[in-house]
């Protein structure tokens, strides 16, 4: 996904102001490819994290989030959320900021060419995507060395790793295929669930056709649902839903997302959140130095422009407030702001910029964010809080490609070096 992320632009811009005061002239650095969940489908090889993520990658894999949940991306709700009338505005700078990286475990060796992760309390999941072949699901305790259960899983003619996500005692495994099913699509999606309750065990695929190849992306769990809200060159926006039954069978419902716009105006996913059956989408159609363009927040109910918000790049980390939605939203050469907005659209609290250094305001105080950076020669984890500021020090991973999935004590990283071999590490945050 190609969304454009301003932390480098920030950046660049306290260097500026640094020039000016002493003196210096200077220009205003160009935009800058973002790194938030938002993705743009590419030929199944993710971009590099440098290169910046809401950068177009279908498994935009959104950051992982630590403590509440995929921010900017916020995958659910905060258990701790505050409910109306309460001081959710407030700036917290006491919270501890440092994540701390655990030992390397190895699981094995299963050459590859991408590793996807996720986590619950049901258990760990890896799966790998090889060039040929079907797709290795492999299971793991808690730092136990070596897999636990490996299970081949079948997939779809050209089918790559979309998303790994836990859905309430199962995993949801989603593809990216060539559609193999009669009709003018060009792109499935291919969901099917994953158990690792006793061994591991693959429920039946279910391959949902798209108008188009994916543009821009977000995904958001909640409980056993996954809701994927997506965009594309030439065609309207959707938002899809899939929950995991019981029985390990997969369902889907399709919204459709801004039925008046033309089909040949750029939209861009700016933010996703979900709890429950409710879910909050933010987006934008036209181009952003467009008068005429809009960004618009689309619920389970209906759909509102939202003008003060014209001039948004992203969400870095969206959540609900009782009836409201609580967003730390980032705009071109200036500080992530802080702003709330009613399900109507009606913006209840202005944007306020957020000063570096401390933690954001509740309910996003503590909110941990996972982004892989770094080359296939040298992968590193940065975390990030809900403001997109880098916390702490770079953890070095080595060579190869690599994922992060959240956890309830941090995240969970896994490896894939350039030689085959799988591991996981473990990273707690405070």
């Amino acid at each position: 996904m190609t969304l454009r992320h301003p932390s480098r632009g920030r950046a660049r811009l306290d260097a500026l102001l640094v020039l000016a005061l002493v003196g210096c002239e200077a220009t205003a650095p160009p935009r800058r490819e973002t790194d938030e969940r938002a993705a743009v489908a590419d030929e199944g090889e993710r971009p590099d994290d440098d290169d910046r993520r809401e950068h177009d990658e279908p498994r935009e894999r959104e950051p992982r989030e630590a403590g509440l949940r995929h921010g900017g991306d916020t995958r659910e709700r905060d258990e701790g959320a505050p409910d109306e009338g309460s001081d959710e505005g407030a700036v917290d700078d006491a919270a501890p900021r440092d994540c701390t990286a655990g030992e390397t475990v190895p699981l094995g060796t299963e050459p590859a060419r991408a590793i996807a992760v996720a986590s619950s309390e049901h258990g760990r999941l890896v799966v790998l995507d090889r060039a040929e072949g079907g797709f290795i699901a492999l299971a793991a305790d808690d730092g136990a060395e070596g897999a636990t259960a490996r299970r081949e899983i079948p997939r779809a003619r050209g089918e790559i790793v979309l998303s790994l996500e836990p859905a309430g005692d199962r995993f949801l495994l989603l593809g990216r295929a060539p559609c193999t099913s009669a009709g003018l699509a060009t792109e499935c999606i291919v969901a099917r669930s994953i158990s690792v309750a006793g061994g591991i065990t693959s429920g039946p695929p279910l391959e949902v056709a798209l108008p188009e190849r994916i543009r821009t992306m977000r995904i958001a769990t909640s409980r056993s649902l996954l809701y994927l809200a997506r965009s594309h060159a030439g065609a309207p926006p959707g938002l899809e839903r899939f929950e995991v039954g019981d029985d390990g069978l997969v369902t889907h419902v399709r919204r459709a997302l801004g039925e008046a716009i033309p089909e040949d105006e750029p939209v861009e996913i700016l933010g996703l959140v979900a709890d429950g059956a409710g879910w909050a989408v933010l987006y934008r159609h036209g181009a952003t130095e467009d008068a005429r363009s809009a960004v618009v927040l689309a619920t389970q109910l209906d759909e509102h422009e939202v003008g003060e918000l014209h001039d948004a790049l992203l969400v870095e980390a969206m959540a609900w407030v009782g009836t409201s939605l609580a967003m730390i939203v980032a705009f071109e050469f200036a500080r992530p702001s802080w702003v709330r907005v009613g399900a109507d659209g009606e913006v209840l609290t202005a944007p306020r910029a957020l000063p570096p250094r401390g933690e954001p305001p509740l309910p996003f105080a503590g909110r941990r964010t996972a982004h892989i950076v770094g080359h296939a020669g040298a992968r590193a984890l940065e975390v990030r809080d809900a403001m997109g500021d880098r916390v702490g020090e770079r953890i070095v991973l080595g060579a190869g490609t690599a994922d992060a999935a959240r956890t309830s004590e941090g995240f969970l990283v896994a490896l894939l070096s350039t030689d085959g071999a799988v591991s996981l590490r473990t990273i707690t945050c405070p």
